[in-house]
This record gives C-alpha cells, sequence and structure tokens, in this order.
C-alpha cells in the first residue's frame, strides 16, 4: 500500500487526515487494545445480538468499517470513543448496551453463556478492520435494511443492514 507522507505538525490536528490510498492502508487505523475491545462490543450490539440469529460475519465488518471511514474523515471525530459516543449517532450507547456488552467483555463474563462464540466472531471481525484486512468500503453509515433498500442514493445491503452514504433519494 502506498504510505502518505508525514510532515511534522506545528500543533495537534484536531482530525485524521483523510487518506487517497486504498482502506488496507493500516497506518490511520488505532492500534490500541482499548479501541479493539469497543470497535467488537459495538460491532456485537449494532449486529443485534442477542437478538438476531443470523447475521453475516461480512455484515460484522462492515459495521467497523463505518467507525473507521467516520474516523478518516474531516466531518467526523478523529478517535475511535468520539466517533462511536457521538451524540445521536448509535443507538446502543444512548440506551446503555453497549456499556452492558463492553462491561461483559471486560469482565470475561461472557465467556460462560451460550454468546461466547458469537463476542469471539465480532473480535475477530474488529481485528481484520483494523489490521486494515477488509474490502474497500466507504460508506459512513448503516441501519436495519427493512423498509430502506431503495432509500438512499448509494447504498449496499449486507444480511439484514443497509450501509449507505446519508443522501437520501
Amino acid at each position: 500500500p502506498t504510505k502518505v507522507p508525514t510532515k511534522a505538525p506545528t500543533k495537534a490536528p484536531t482530525k485524521v487526515p483523510t487518506p487517497t490510498p486504498s482502506s488496507s492502508d493500516s497506518t490511520f487505523l488505532p492500534t490500541n487494545a482499548k479501541d479493539e475491545d469497543m470497535l467488537t462490543v459495538l460491532i456485537y450490539t449494532e449486529a443485534g445480538w442477542p437478538e438476531k440469529r443470523d447475521v453475516q460475519y461480512q455484515e460484522m465488518v462492515a459495521i467497523g468499517r463505518v467507525v473507521i471511514n467516520r474516523m478518516r474523515s474531516s466531518r467526523w471525530p478523529s478517535s475511535m470513543y468520539d466517533v462511536i459516543h457521538q451524540k445521536g449517532q448509535f443507538s446502543v450507547v444512548r440506551s446503555g448496551r453497549l456499556l452492558s456488552h463492553y462491561n461483559k467483555w471486560m469482565d470475561k463474563s461472557y465467556q460462560t453463556s451460550d454468546a461466547a462464540w458469537r463476542y469471539e466472531m465480532c473480535s475477530k471481525a474488529a481485528k481484520e478492520v483494523l489490521s486494515g484486512g477488509s474490502w474497500d468500503f466507504d460508506y459512513e453509515f448503516f441501519r436495519d435494511s427493512r423498509g430502506y433498500e431503495n432509500y438512499y442514493q448509494r447504498s449496499v445491503i449486507i444480511g439484514q443492514t443497509v450501509f449507505h452514504n446519508g443522501v437520501k433519494k
């Protein structure tokens, strides 16, 4: 992958620069364990578990890509925490589900539940996203696809989720 040259900043940047290389360039991706844990649990809760039974792996990866795409865009905050916790963006934050499942993930209590394999699949998806090993995917929004199949100018449906650019037809 092409690397974007970095210059010594005169002051701390407020946004992650929008890269021109492909999404497989991991230069701009977070690498700390807390980000990985947070992304794992966001994928788990936004994918609809434990309610849904048929979430596709590609759907999990795409949810993670939306977060990374937002971090790379100048329109969104540059940190994973700030993207995930931005007011009005993720219903699982507002409802408290993210925090509840994050605590289960961090204290490993999920390991004794029947959901253990789901958490592990979401962890695998988060690692793939953070390694840059996912496909080119530039959408910054998603929602349940029911009733929204042809609602946006540009979108793709993966599983039960529509990923889109936010512009309605």
